[in-house]
């Protein structure tokens, strides 16, 4: 996990906490490099799940 937070730029803690936290907040900068790094869509990587 720390090759990929390293790579999107973001600390291994958050990257944990977005993998591992269900409904954890991160901005749509990490979002994109992620969307970037996997070269995937945004809905890819994002689920939403009403209340």
């Amino acid at each position: 996990m720390s090759y990929l937070a390293e790579h999107v730029g973001i600390q291994s803690s958050a990257m944990s906490k977005i993998a591992n936290n269900k409904g954890y907040n991160t901005s749509i900068t990490t979002i994109e490099a992620l969307c970037q790094f996997f070269e995937c869509k945004i809905e890819d990587v994002v689920e939403y799940i009403p209340d």
